[in-house]
């Protein structure tokens, strides 16, 4: 019906939108299974957009759309470029914020990727993968008390959350903090009980603490 849509009215713009969008839920589905998929559905995805925003340079969400696309292409400055031009046709969507942080982490500005997260966060913007991201990007910078701060938040945001746990559980190894560590692979372990990496640090971490008196040196 949708392609219809585009033939028998080449601009209409709901059509462009919705048909992009469903290509682009087609690629994320898809691409669990066969790269190429991948990419032929965002590549239908991104003319989709790109013709929506041709006809229509205000269309609110073309933009934020296209950087979606752009992202999953790998094309992370076309995605900022894209997520800037959003905000700038959409103040109401704080989860650009989220997503330009994304594509700069991506980038190596973490400058920029520090300054969506803080501004994803005010805005209650996915805060758990918020914080979480924020932590990574600290940790990145040798921020580390910052990173561990970030990924307790992100824990207390959402206590399962299996990839910060592992993160903070790693950060408290770096950090010389064995007792607070081994607590983490417990807890990775009842999530997930056949870690076998998971399992072996455990080992690893329980003869330091062990060797420490149960202390951290």
């Amino acid at each position: 019906m949708l392609s219809k849509n585009t033939e028998k009215y080449p601009n209409a713009q709901l059509a462009y939108n919705n048909r992009g969008c469903c290509y682009l839920r087609l690629a994320n589905v898809a691409s669990r299974k066969e790269e190429f998929f991948n990419k032929e559905y965002l590549a239908k995805a991104f003319q989709d957009f790109d013709r929506l925003i041709q006809i229509n340079d205000g269309y609110r969400a073309a933009y934020h759309n296209r950087g979606l696309v752009r992202f999953y292409l790998k094309d992370y400055s076309g995605a900022v470029e894209d997520y800037s031009k959003a905000l700038s046709k959409d103040t109401t969507n704080k989860g650009i914020y989220f997503d330009r942080a994304t594509s700069r982490t991506e980038m190596g500005d973490h400058a920029g990727a520090l300054e969506d997260f803080d501004l994803a966060i005010q805005h209650k913007i996915r805060l758990a993968e918020a914080f979480f991201n924020r932590g990574n990007t600290k940790r990145k910078i040798n921020d580390l008390e910052g990173a561990l701060a970030d990924y307790n938040r992100a824990i207390g945001a959402k206590p399962d959350f299996l990839e910060a746990i592992q993160n903070r559980s790693l950060l408290h190894m770096v950090l010389k903090d064995y007792p607070s560590a081994l607590k983490d692979l417990d807890r990775i372990l009842e999530l997930k009980p056949d870690d076998q990496v998971t399992i072996q640090n455990r080992k690893v971490i329980k003869a330091l603490v062990d060797s420490l008196g149960g202390k951290a040196s």
